[in-house]
């Protein structure tokens, strides 16, 4: 082991001190009003929690920095027991901190002396979750927690050399050449480890499908948003609108009495009835039309009182757009060339991101700054798919996140997809960039033994091919339907025009 390393000591802690600086931004930027000077536990949680999985992401390039490229260990980082506590630590926030947090949160029930009833209700719902979950890990580690390893055994017998003569036809006749033996052996990892990889696999369950929909999703909705952004309106458009908007208002009051008497009808019902099961769908489809309601009324604020909004921000989600679409198809790229390529055991067209990434972190900061952007607009994408598929389904809950709107439950539910994302992401980019990754104790952890577990090790790689058909799925849903839709609106545009002045609202 080499000496301490300051540059790299120094470059972790600046990225440490920007992800606490981020993980604050984003409580601030998105908590709602109502929790301005409240639910501070939840907030705390939040924070440490976003912190936990930028560093699990982060551990990579710092495992890379600490290694050197080179198999014999060279840095002064125990990455080996950073790895392992950072991911521990995720388990835990995943399994119980968050869900515990996000019950305290919703018992809350306006009295300002229900601390302790909120807490003995949180204890109530988590502590068997939380069992039930522990348990079933032990049962699974203890009956499929190894890994096989396959070894080959090397043996010749001594013969005499004035008879040896060396060739094929020598070796095949008298059997007495090296002799290889396959043997096969089953080796049981620890308890922590197999934690980490139950945490990885329903982490590459959500990566996969929401990380999918949502690389093709996020830029496709940052140009989107540009392209309709608020425009200055009259007021006598901005008066239309609002009587639009009330009558849609009106409506959802009607549905939400109709909801209330379903609430009134299953309150004594079995959580897994058809009464509550029926009344779930009518909540998830009332949420969802509300939250479209308080978009478009706020569009139409933005648009009449503010005359369209700040240009600069939606330019500045124009770029994004237009960047993050870039990074979109540089991963697709990637994955087509080196991931599915391994994938299906055969040799890789290029190594890709891989020797960039290489090359770059032989630089401090502008290798790792490559690789947060890359890894984070991952993360990111995961977020926006999740936001999208709650939208469209109506038995998935939504818990969108709103600019300075969104409550603390729902801050706490993404936190949570975060954090187990940010174990299958970090497993993703220790695979997919082999070259870059390469003698780090994180490639180890799950390339060596995570990967070949007993029947987990299967799900990585069928969950690698549904996350690629997604976003091939995705993209075409996303190029050709609204075109499809753009052509039958301009067919319709006529009738529509002459319906309208028939019947002015």
């Amino acid at each position: 082991m080499d000496g301490v390393d300051f540059v790299l000591i120094i470059e972790s802690l600046i990225f440490f001190v920007l992800i606490a600086i981020s993980a604050l931004y984003f409580l601030v930027y998105f908590q709602h009003p109502e929790d301005k000077w409240v639910a501070w536990a939840p907030k705390i949680i939040v924070i440490i929690g976003l912190i936990i999985a930028c560093c699990n992401i982060l551990l990579l390039p710092l495992d890379v920095q600490n290694q050197r490229g080179e198999a014999v260990k060279k840095g002064s980082l125990p990455m080996g027991v950073l790895n392992l506590f950072f991911f521990i630590l995720t388990s835990i926030f995943a399994i119980i901190v968050i869900p515990f947090m996000m019950f305290y949160y919703e018992a809350y029930d306006g009295n300002d002396n229900g601390t302790k009833q909120q807490y003995i209700s949180a204890t109530k719902w988590t502590l068997p979750m939380a069992v039930i979950v522990i348990g079933i890990i032990t049962i699974l580690w203890f009956l499929f927690g190894k890994i096989s390893i396959k070894r080959k055994e090397i043996y010749s017998n001594v013969v005499d050399s004035s008879a040896f003569e060396y060739s094929n036809e020598y070796c095949e006749m008298t059997n007495n050449c090296l002799i290889e033996t396959v043997i096969e052996n089953d080796v049981k990892v620890s308890y922590f480890l197999y934690i980490v990889a139950i945490i990885s696999f329903v982490g590459w369950f959500l990566f996969s499908i929401f990380g999918g929909i949502g690389l093709v999703t996020l830029p496709c909705d940052l140009i989107s948003s540009f392209k309709n952004r608020p425009i200055p309106i009259s007021k006598e458009k901005y008066q239309k609108l609002k009587d639009e908007i009330g009558l849609r208002a009106k409506a959802l009051m009607d549905k939400s009495l109709e909801i209330e008497k379903l609430r009134n009808e299953a309150k004594d019902k079995s959580r897994f009835s058809r009464e509550v099961k029926e009344l779930k769908n009518k909540e998830n489809e009332f949420q969802k039309s509300v939250l479209l309601l308080e978009n478009d009324y706020n569009n139409m604020e933005e648009s009449f009182t503010k005359r369209g909004g700040n240009i600069l921000t939606q330019f500045a989600k124009l770029l994004l757009g237009i960047f993050g679409g870039i990074l979109s198809f540089i991963w697709l790229l990637h994955i087509i060339l080196y991931s599915f390529m391994k994938s299906i055991n055969l040799e890789p067209i290029s190594s890709f991101l891989s020797s960039i990434l290489t090359l770059l972190s032989k630089v401090p900061f502008i290798g790792t700054a490559l690789y947060a952007s890359l890894a984070f607009w991952l993360l990111t994408s995961v977020i926006n798919g999740s936001m999208k598929v709650g939208m469209k389904f109506e038995m998935f809950a939504i818990h969108p996140l709103i600019i300075r709107g969104t409550l603390m439950n729902s801050l706490l539910y993404n936190v949570g997809i975060i954090l187990f994302s940010s174990v299958a992401i970090i497993q993703f980019m220790s695979t997919a960039l082999g070259g870059y990754a390469k003698y780090t104790t994180t490639q180890k952890m799950f390339g060596i033994q995570i990967q070949k577990l007993k029947f987990l090790g299967y799900g990585y790689k069928y969950f690698l091919y549904l996350y690629l058909i997604l976003i091939l799925i995705t993209f075409f849903i996303c190029v050709f339907i609204p075109t499809k839709k753009a052509i039958k609106k301009s067919r319709e545009t006529a009738p529509a025009e002459t319906s309208l002045k028939s019947n002015p609202i």
